[in-house]
């Protein structure tokens, strides 16, 4: 079966996340009073990795041992349990399996090092500006986190298992897949200096009203593995899990990544892909 769904992100312990916004680079004329409307047209996110953390997974009336426990390792993404079965002579006799209840609490997801690169414009001027991740402090000021999280709400559903005793696999294996809300309103307005400094180099600022969201999408495909001899019959498309959730086309895992690797970051445009194999 698979799951699909999406949060916000928050900062690592919690609380609601904003954004700093530094303004790097302005090719152009901005006038030195007053504010200009800027309008963003490309926004690059920039991270070191990726971890999922599984939270407790249950599977109702069977005991779950983890094999080689990856939890809180980077960019892994595939997660196995050993299951003990249990005899369940009706349904074994009637040659069915047998359905219990799966559940997955506390599962999250951590984005180190984020960084976002904002490129925007106003009339003929283009405008570079990057937004670091951070929390409202003491008066207002806001501190860099550096880091994100995504917490999700419990995963659950019914999966058919043997009902026979075999012992057997549960796999859970994940895809993210981050991308960011449009950006309705941005400002930018020249900072104020003293007569003394009209011959440097203006600094800017960049107001964004409404700050910026952050989405993660989340796939989840949960299967049960048994060993036996079968017959395989072929055919021209794959078997497909049965979906318990969507998250409605607000990230489209099949419409692939444009995925582009420096310095060991993570550049994407537009459906971007988070770390899965």
């Amino acid at each position: 079966m698979e799951f699909q769904t999406f949060t916000d992100a928050t900062s690592p312990n919690g609380e609601p996340l904003n954004f700093e916004v530094e303004v790097i680079e302005v090719r152009g004329h901005v006038p030195r009073a007053g504010r200009v409307e800027v309008t963003i047209d490309e926004i690059l996110i920039n991270f070191s990795g990726i971890i999922i953390d599984t939270g407790c997974t249950t599977l109702e009336d069977f005991d779950l041992e983890p094999l080689d426990q990856r939890t809180g390792k980077m960019c892994e993404t595939s997660f196995e349990y050993a299951v003990c079965g249990r005899k369940n002579i009706p349904c074994c006799s009637q040659g069915k399996g047998k359905t219990v209840a799966y559940k997955e609490r506390g599962l999250s997801v951590i984005v180190e090092d984020l960084v976002l690169e904002l490129k925007g414009r106003c009339g003929c001027t283009e405008i570079i500006a990057l937004a670091f991740p951070a929390v409202r402090g003491m008066g207002g000021q806001k501190r860099q986190c550096g880091d994100v999280e995504f917490l999700f709400n419990t995963l659950s559903a019914p999966i058919c298992v043997p009902a026979d005793g075999r012992s057997f696999t549960l796999r859970q294996d994940f895809q993210t897949s981050l991308t960011v809300d449009c950006i309705g309103k941005a400002f930018l307005r020249s900072k104020d200096h003293d007569e003394c400094d009209r011959d440097r180099d203006r600094d800017f600022d960049l107001c964004i009203p409404n700050d910026i969201d952050l989405i993660l999408c989340l796939q989840s495909i949960v299967s049960t593995l048994t060993n036996e001899q079968v017959v395989v019959i072929g055919s021209p498309n794959g078997i497909q899990p049965r979906i318990v959730d969507t998250f409605n086309k607000v990230c489209d895992f099949n419409a692939g990544c444009n995925t582009d690797i420096d310095n060991n970051s993570k550049n994407n445009k537009h459906g971007k892909c988070g770390c899965n194999r």
